[in-house]
């Protein structure tokens, strides 16, 4: 006999891949949501967004990546030659 278990998700369930524990970005984005749940009619949403982009930081490393990118092309213009804005001097 061969049991097939489907699995159907809509969000995420906090639990990391292999289900050990919460995920890396589980705690940023119940900080999120729990600032976006508010009943007050005249809350701004705009104030919860440092803890949004702290959670899609979390996810997608865009600001990360980026900054890894210009640290690159920084050393790629010492090296040619350029002084990379850092004057040369230490």
């Amino acid at each position: 006999t061969t049991t097939t278990t489907t699995t159907t998700t809509t969000m995420s369930s906090g639990f990391a891949a292999k289900r050990i524990g919460p995920g890396r970005c589980y705690e940023f984005w119940t900080h999120y949501e729990s600032c976006a749940r508010t009943t007050d009619p005249n809350f701004d949403l705009t104030s919860c967004a440092p803890l949004r982009d702290d959670y899609l930081e979390c996810l997608h490393h865009k600001k990360e990546y980026q900054r890894m990118r210009d640290i690159q092309q920084a050393r790629e213009a010492k090296k040619g030659g350029g002084d990379g804005g850092g004057g040369g001097h230490h």
